[in-house]
Parts: structure tokens; C-alpha cells; sequence
């Protein structure tokens, strides 16, 4: 333990709560992983009984804006054209204006719904409301006014929006609601009327982007912005490009967004964030990856498929037998790169329209049509192919891509990934040839093009081959704002889940982000980390979850689901003629290393080497060990390396632990009478134990007494009560306990008690009784007056949301996983770590394989079958099995350290890093994952999440910081 710990540990002290179709269907009841709201949300919902709130599918949505006049709620305006197409009327002519729309938001203020006629009303608005209503519109009322307005609104069934203010801020809580920028949280804080009453108001999730980044993010903003600003000046200063665009996004938050510089060197078109860039290479993860991913998923391709299968042309060539997935490694052996343009014939392209000459290559510039079908295509069915296997980068991989997707779609691309991805999700600008559909100032221009188009390019594709192709290729072609790719960017991180809509299954979505090559960093169609610390790509502080792509017009994204974040760099770096100075200065990856510089990420190869080190600065907590039962009471000398067991003090020290709770426990069935007596003697125990090593360890009955210890070099004991059998159902027998020094009771062990039910009964027997009676109720409430932590593992499901009703304080789950991973009793469930979360609540994560790998069990069987062979004892349990093995095959058996890695992560994409705790279960479990065989490996976990890309300052909260604090947030 090190000074810096010391200090570390009277700050952790101080802490406070945080604060708190097939494809397309409506996922809105389920909590998203990537998205942390802290912010408060003062809009409330009221009327949502139908679940109208938040918009789901945008592609079946045509919304209209009425507000009362012109210019009013500029700022919600704003930003609900952030989340979708939304046209803008006044209130004059409500009807005619509103014809062509099934999506009505009226917004309205002090006066418009008071049932007298607006001056801008032909009609009453409510009841021109009801009309729209009566005509199959779905119609959602924005009210900003006094509360007492609502008493107004009678019997009207739309949903409503409220606030009391119609400040800016107000107008765009109420717009992120409308689309789930923001989850709904607030009531009515008093009665306003019969339908509208103290303590009304819908909850929702947050399922879109937020665009107002809450100061407690665990980034400095300021600082951020100072560093991006600075480099940006240097790229625009250096004439490495006239100018850009960077957004950062944060667990779901917008917490970075900011145009530098203009269109061009002559500085006429100051640059906007809502510009549209020419993405490049992007477009191969952002355009013909995702509708391969479709495909794929649905079953209509195979990626083990040849090009023969899908491409009659491809069948009389050296290219049918490759297959699909090597083509989108990289590793079909293509030539990397075909200049199509140099082979241009004198007449090909000319300098206006004519039927023969349809392909618009530029302004001012027509390519002969069919040019693409008759030379390019088979130019390339013809070109050699070098051995398969081999990583070689090449354009024409994507082009075959395309040619398949439409070939099995029977639809252009660009149409079908409009129809299955951009729309439904609100993507605005992404596409394809975007002067068909925006204005030219709207777009930034690329390259002056001298040698081949000899035009400005300005919303036309910079790529010579993709213009040629016609603007639509399977490499180049996409345009894009930086809004639009950080929806895309936060659906990945969703694991295929945006606006309330699955788009992707979460299996796919990782197939293909994840690296697939033996040869390559690639993923299939994505670009990823580069292992290679020497090449410090795409960031020197980057980590092997990260993944994304660059393009050659001198733009980026990167996705990190490690750190919840998104990074976009969108520039014309090509402008005026194509320059290397953007790589040179290696302004991309700068801007990178300063976000993860700001999340105090260290650079992985430092981390790595030193994990001991930064190991032995954490405060580390194992919130659950069962030694006492193990090896205490036994009489064994812990101050010895034990050759049984896992905890000792010297393998204690040598972990690196700092506090350590120790489980008392006593089975329900063995001590059906005399469990309190039987844990008053673990007691008597432990502490026999502390006192022959008080030197070393020392017992804590608070966190000032866990500081000083800590301080002091000693490891701090704490107790934990695991089973509420051993209270006996009496409260002065709970109170008898808390004053020998427990912490946190367990409520139940595996067996029903008379006052709560336990996960192992609930989940086997539907007849026995469940949750928490009344003297349970009363046994809560008289916790929190001790200040006694109330522990849910081994809770029966029913239990657990019976005390989240009643207590008062933050709740402990000391020893448990996720069980949407690994789906056993004493999992927790999604559900249950939301409302874990919403409590402010801890859970610490198990050690147990069987908690963590589904698969143990069936390895374990399988291993013991082949080692006994015809001894095998068929009745035999999972425990006994495992322990008959030899060691060798025990460590076969173990899960993998992935596995633990795997729940962490999940918990804290779901419940934040503030929730997230250590409860090892250490000598109550036969197995541990693989290199985590008893406590001193400690270290070994710090140096998987380092390597996993987790933070130092995310270490220090799940290795000891969060269970610290609910203990103090407990104590009186």
C-alpha cells in the first residue's frame, strides 16, 4: 500500500451518490447499455399511457412543428432537427399546413391553451387538436407554462411535454425527450387537477443521442476543447486542410462538437457542424458493410460463400471460388488499386449531358453511360489475383461487395441502405450523391480536380473510380455530417440498437467489429487497433476494443466500447490538391490522444508494464471471502502460505489487498437452530486470528477506520453476515452482530427464511411464498437506522424489488454476475441492475466459473466422464466432480479470464463504472477463472482491464472506490 493510496483512500471517503418488425421493433422497454443520463430532466411526461414517447421508426414519421407565431421555441426547434426531418408552421392554417403529416408537436405557452381563440387561430387550438386526432394523426402537446395551465387541457389523450419555464435550456430538455435524447424522470410535484396530480409523470429511456453533456462527465470539457482547439489551428495553419469538424461522444452524451476553419482557402463559407463531408473509405463501414451485416444475419448471403455463388459474371474467372469473408479481410489476393481513369478514351467524357454521356462525373462533366458496366466492371472480374490469405488493402473487395448486395436485393444500394439504416434512424444527410438532395453551399468542396474531371469537387465523390461508378461505389461514394455518423457510431456501441429499434443483432455486430484475421488487425469491412505499440494506431492511447475506419479525404471515426466513446474527425484535407501534411502532423490521432489523455487512459504498452505498480496505488476491496469457514474456524495459521485454500495473509499482501471482507456464514440447513450462535463463534475466530496478527491486519468497524488502518500499511478486515438465518429472525440479535463489528447482512442464503425469499427457491419452486414480509420490512428499515449495508446476493427476485421499495440507502450486491451472460439464479437480471443503478447501488462481481461461463458445467461433466471413465459416479454434483479432477484438467475446466472481463463490461455498459465492485468469492467456490487462482492474482485483474482499455480512474472505483462509498453512504 503507498502513500498515494492513503490519500487516494481519505478522498474515495468524501465521495457522494452519483446521481442518479424483425428488425426494426420497438425495444424501448429495455435499459441501453451505452447510454449514462445523469443529467436531471425537468420536462414531464404525462399522457404516455400508449407508449407514443419516445418517437420510435423515423422513417414512418412525418413531423410537424406548430408553434404560435414566427420565431418561437427557436432553441426546441433546433434541436429536434437534430434527431429528424421536422418541417415548421405556425398555428394559421393549421389544417392545410398539416395535411401531409401523421406526426403533429404543438407547442404551446402561457395563453394558447386557455380555450379562448388565438389571435392566430381561425379555430380554438384544443380542438383543432382533437380534429387532427380524429383524423388518424398522432398528435403530442408541448406545454410551457404554469401548472395550473394543465387544468386546461380536460380530457385530452395525447401525450403531453411540461415545463413550467419556456427558458432554452427548458425548450431542449422537452425536444431530446420528444425523441429520447433524454429519459423522462420528473412528476408533478403537486395536484393541478383531477388528471393531472402530485406524483404523475411517465418514465422513459434514454434511447437517442444527448446533446447537452453534463458537467459530472469524467472528462474535462474545458481542458478537452482547449486541446482540440489548439491542434486544430496548427491543420488549419499549415494549410494541412482549410478546415473541420471533431465531435466527441461520451456513454451516449454529446460532450464535444465544434466547426474550425472554412469551406475552402479563400474563407467565403465559415465551416458549420452541420456540413456534409466527403467520407471516403468511411463509406465501406458506414455504407456497404452495414447492408452486408443485413444480409448476412437474414441469411440471404453466407460469408463462407464464394463469388460464384451470387456473380454469373465472376463464374468464368480466377475470382469464383473466393470467398465472401476473405473478401472483406482483405485477403482475396485483389490488386490493391486500378486507376480506371488513366484508361479513358477520347470521347468518354465530355463537358455537357446527353443521353449517351449520363453519368455525372462533376460539374461540367459527363462520362459515357454504361462505362462502368462495360469496362470497369469486367476490368476488374479480370484483373490477376495473388495467393489468398495474405493481407493486401484494396478498393475493388468493396466493389465486389456491392455488385453482391444487389445482385441479391434486386435494389441500388444506395437505395436499400437508406430504406434499412439511415432513415429509421434519423440520418438526415448520409447518402450518396448528395447534390441530388442538398445545396451546393451545404457541401464542402474537395479537391480542385486538374488532370481528370478539372473542376472544383463540391458534392461530387473525390474518388475517380467511385464517380466513374456513377457516385455509388462499394469503397467511396458516402457523405455525410458528423451527426449523422455519430447515430451510426452510437448503434454500433448499441451493439445494433438505436431509437428504440433493433437494426442489428448484437452477435452481428460484434462479428464483424471484432478482429477475424490471423494476418491483419481487420475486422470484416472494419478497420481496428493496432496491437503493434510501434505503429500507435489509430491513437497511442488507443485499446484492442477499438474499431472504425479513416477515409482519404482526410476524415475518421473511431468507436471504443471499452470507454463508451465515439471520436469523428471530418475534414477536406484533399483541398485544394491532395496533400500529406494532415498525416504528417498526424493530426487525427493528436486529437485522439487528447480525448484519452482527458480520461487519464495510459498508453497500453506503459500500462502494461506497469500494472503492479498502478495495482499496488488502487485501493483494493474484495467485498466477499468465505476463509472464516475455510480455514479459520478449522484453526489454521493464516499468517503461513496455506497449501489449501485461497486467502492467506502473506498471498493477501502479495494481491495487493486492502480490505478484505470476511463471510460469515452458517448453512440453513445444517444450524436450523443455533445459526446465531454458530456465527457468533466465526466471530470469535476472526477476531482470535486478528489478534495473533495484529501487526499485519486489523478489524474496521467503519470507512475512518478502514482509512486509518490502510494508511497505517495493515490490511483492514470488515465483516459481512452472509445468510439472515444466523439473526434468527431478531432484531436485537441483527443489532448484536452489527456491534461485534458486521457490515452488511446477507438477507438469505439458498433457503427460504420466514421474513424473505431466496433466488434459489424463487427461481425452482413457483408455490413457495416470495419477497419480503412485514417483519422483513421492518428488519430493512431497522439496517438502515444501524447503518448496516443491505446485501442482495442469493435474493430472491421478488425480495430484491420488495427492498429497493423500502429502504433508504444504497444496497450492496456483494457476490454476483449478469445474467443476461450467464443466465443462473444468482445472476442478476437487467431489470434488477437498473433499479440497481437507479438505488445507487453496488454489485460486486463473482469469481465463480459457474457464474461466469455457461459452459462449465457441461466441461466439467465432460472432463470427469473421460477421467474416471468406468468409475465415473453418476451422482455426483458439479462440486465434487471438479474436485476429483487432477489439476491440470481442474484448469481446463476454469473459465477463461475473459469470461469475468466479459460480465464487467457488461455491468458497466448497464449500470456506469460507479457501480461496479469487486466480491471474489474466494475459498466459497472450488473454481476460479484461469490465472485468478486465489488472492494474491489480484494484480493479474488490474492488468486485464488495463490491456481491456479501462482506465486508471475507472480501476480505482470498481477495484475499491464504489464499495467504499455505499459503505459510507450506509453508516450514521
Amino acid at each position: 500500500m503507498s502513500f498515494l493510496s492513503a490519500v487516494l483512500l481519505a478522498s474515495i471517503l468524501a465521495l457522494g451518490n452519483p446521481v442518479n418488425a424483425q428488425h426494426q421493433q420497438n425495444l424501448s422497454h429495455q435499459p441501453n447499455l451505452s447510454y449514462q443520463q445523469t443529467l436531471h430532466n425537468q420536462t414531464v411526461l404525462l399522457n404516455n399511457q400508449k407508449g407514443i414517447l419516445p418517437l420510435k421508426d423515423l422513417s414512418k414519421q412525418k413531423i410537424a412543428l406548430l408553434v404560435p407565431r414566427e420565431g418561437a421555441f427557436k432553441e426546441f426547434i433546433e434541436q429536434a432537427s437534430r434527431y429528424a426531418e421536422v418541417s415548421t408552421f405556425t398555428y394559421a392554417n393549421f389544417e392545410e399546413h398539416t395535411k401531409y403529416y401523421n406526426q403533429l408537436i404543438v407547442l404551446a405557452e402561457e395563453g394558447d391553451i386557455s380555450g379562448r381563440v388565438s389571435a392566430n387561430l381561425g379555430d380554438n387550438l384544443m380542438a383543432q387538436i382533437l380534429l387532427a386526432q380524429s383524423n388518424r394523426k398522432s398528435v403530442v402537446l408541448a406545454l410551457f407554462a404554469e401548472g395550473e395551465q394543465l387544468a386546461n387541457l380536460g380530457g385530452l389523450q395525447v401525450p403531453i411535454l411540461w415545463n413550467a419555464k419556456k427558458g432554452a435550456l427548458e425548450q431542449r430538455y422537452a425536444a431530446m425527450t420528444l425523441f429520447g435524447g433524454l429519459g423522462a424522470t420528473a412528476k408533478l410535484a403537486k395536484t393541478f387537477s383531477n388528471n393531472f396530480q402530485k406524483g404523475a409523470g411517465a418514465q422513459t429511456e434514454q434511447i437517442r443521442l444527448q446533446y447537452l453533456a453534463d458537467e459530472k462527465t469524467s472528462i474535462n470539457i474545458s481542458k478537452l476543447g482547449k486541446k482540440i482547439d489548439a491542434i486544430a489551428a496548427e491543420a488549419i495553419r499549415e494549410q494541412a486542410t482549410p478546415g473541420a469538424v471533431v465531435m466527441v461522444v461520451k456513454d451516449g452524451q454529446v460532450i464535444f462538437e465544434k466547426a474550425y476553419g472554412t469551406h475552402t482557402y479563400a474563407q467565403k463559407t465559415q465551416n458549420s457542424i452541420h456540413d456534409i463531408y466527403d467520407l471516403a473509405s468511411i463509406s465501406k463501414i458506414m455504407g456497404t458493410t452495414p447492408v452486408v451485416m443485413r444480409l448476412t444475419e437474414d441469411r440471404v448471403i453466407a460469408l463462407d460463400s464464394t463469388m460464384g455463388n451470387y456473380l454469373w459474371q465472376a463464374r468464368t474467372t480466377n475470382k469464383k471460388d473466393i470467398k465472401l469473408r476473405t473478401v472483406l479481410l482483405h485477403e482475396a489476393g485483389f490488386t490493391p488499386f486500378i486507376p480506371f481513369y488513366k484508361n479513358l478514351k477520347a470521347g468518354d467524357v465530355q463537358r455537357h449531358y446527353a443521353a449517351d454521356h449520363a453519368v455525372q462525373l462533376a460539374d461540367s462533366s459527363f462520362m459515357r453511360t454504361n462505362y462502368y458496366q462495360e469496362v470497369m466492371w469486367p476490368m476488374m472480374l479480370q484483373s490477376p489475383v495473388k495467393p489468398i490469405g495474405e493481407y493486401v488493402y484494396s478498393d475493388i473487395s468493396m466493389y465486389v461487395m456491392k455488385e453482391v448486395a444487389e445482385q441479391v436485393t434486386s435494389k441500388p444500394m444506395e437505395e436499400y441502405v437508406q430504406e434499412i439504416l439511415y432513415k429509421p434512424l434519423g440520418m438526415k444527410t448520409a447518402g450518396y450523391n448528395p447534390r441530388q438532395r442538398f445545396d451546393r453551399t451545404q457541401i464542402v468542396p474537395t479537391e480542385q480536380d486538374t488532370s481528370f474531371r478539372k473542376v472544383l469537387l463540391a458534392g461530387y465523390v473525390h474518388d475517380q473510380g467511385a464517380a466513374m461508378a456513377g457516385g455509388v461505389a462499394g469503397h467511396a461514394g458516402l457523405f455525410s455530417s458528423a451527426n449523422d455518423l455519430a447515430i451510426f457510431g452510437q448503434l454500433l456501441l448499441n451493439r445494433g440498437e438505436y431509437g428504440g429499434m433493433r437494426i442489428f443483432k448484437p452477435e452481428t455486430v460484434d462479428l464483424f467489429t471484432s478482429n477475424q484475421s490471423k494476418n491483419s488487425r481487420r475486422g470484416l469491412g472494419f478497420d481496428r487497433f493496432d496491437p503493434n505499440p510501434k505503429n500507435e494506431y489509430p491513437s497511442k492511447l488507443a485499446n484492442p476494443s477499438v474499431y472504425g475506419h479513416t477515409g482519404y479525404t482526410g476524415t475518421c471515426i473511431w468507436i471504443d466500447p471499452a470507454n463508451q466513446l465515439i471520436y469523428i474527425f471530418l475534414s477536406n484535407r484533399v483541398h485544394p490538391q491532395v496533400s500529406t501534411k494532415l498525416l504528417n502532423l498526424n493530426i487525427r490521432s493528436r486529437i485522439q490522444d487528447a480525448i484519452y489523455e482527458e480520461l487519464k487512459v495510459m498508453p497500453q504498452a506503459a500500462a502494461q508494464q506497469d500494472y503492479k505498480k498502478i495495482h499496488d496505488n488502487l485501493v483494493v476491496v474484495d467485498g466477499h471471502n468465505d476463509v472464516i469457514i475455510e480455514s479459520i474456524l478449522p484453526g489454521l495459521d493464516l499468517s503461513k502460505r496455506l497449501s489449501v485454500g485461497h486467502t492467506d495473509i502473506p498471498r493477501l499482501q502479495e494481491g495487493g489487498v486492502d480490505v478484505q471482507v470476511f463471510a460469515v456464514w452458517s448453512d440453513d440447513k445444517k444450524f436450523k437452530k443455533g445459526a446465531f450462535a454458530h456465527a457468533n463463534k466465526q466471530i470469535d475466530a476472526l477476531e482470535a486470528m486478528l489478534a495473533k496478527n495484529k501487526d499485519s491486519m486489523a478489524l474496521a468497524r467503519s470507512t475512518k477506520d478502514i482509512e486509518a488502518i490502510v494508511a497505517s500499511g495493515k490490511i483492514a478486515a470488515v465483516i459481512g453476515v452472509e445468510g439472515g438465518n444466523m439473526i434468527e429472525s431478531r432484531i436485537a440479535n441483527l443489532e448484536t452482530l452489527f456491534n461485534r463489528g458486521a457490515r452488511y447482512l446477507t438477507l438469505t442464503w439458498n433457503y427460504n427464511l420466514p421474513w424473505a425469499s431466496a433466488a434459489a427457491i424463487e427461481s425452482s419452486n413457483s408455490k413457495a411464498s416470495k419477497g419480503l414480509s412485514e417483519h422483513g420490512k421492518t428488519l430493512i428499515r431497522r439496517m438502515n437506522t444501524l447503518g448496516m449495508l443491505v446485501d442482495l446476493s442469493h435474493a430472491g427476485e421478488q425480495t430484491f424489488y420488495d427492498v429497493l421499495a423500502v429502504s433508504t440507502k444504497p444496497i450492496l450486491v456483494s457476490h454476483s454476475n449478469a445474467y443476461a451472460l450467464t443466465p443462473h439464479y444468482r445472476n442478476l437480471k437487467d431489470a434488477q441492475l437498473k433499479a440497481l443503478k437507479e438505488n445507487g447501488g453496488v454489485i460486486g462481481v463473482n469469481f465463480y466459473s459457474q457464474f461466469l461461463d455457461s459452459g462449465y458445467s457441461e466441461r466439467v461433466h465432460r472432463l470427469y466422464k473421460k477421467y474416471a471413465g468406468k468409475n465415473a459416479k453418476t451422482k455426483l454434483g458439479i462440486t465434487s466432480k471438479y474436485l476429483a479432477l487432477p489439476a491440470v484438467l481442474r484448469q481446463q475446466a476454469d473459465a477463461p479470464l475473459s469470461s469475468l472481463i466479459a460480465h464487467i463490461d457488461y455491468l458497466v455498459k448497464m449500470v456506469g463504472v460507479d457501480h461496479v465492485a469487486i466480491g471474489s468469492d474466494f475459498d466459497g467456490i472450488e473454481s476460479s477463472p484461469q490465472g485468478l487462482e486465489d488472492v494474491s492474482k489480484f494484480p493479474i485483474l488490474t492488468k486485464a482491464l488495463l490491456a481491456h482499455g479501462y482506465s486508471v480512474a475507472d480501476l480505482e472505483k470498481i477495484m475499491g472506490q464504489n464499495f467504499l462509498r455505499v459503505l459510507k453512504e450506509n453508516e450514521i
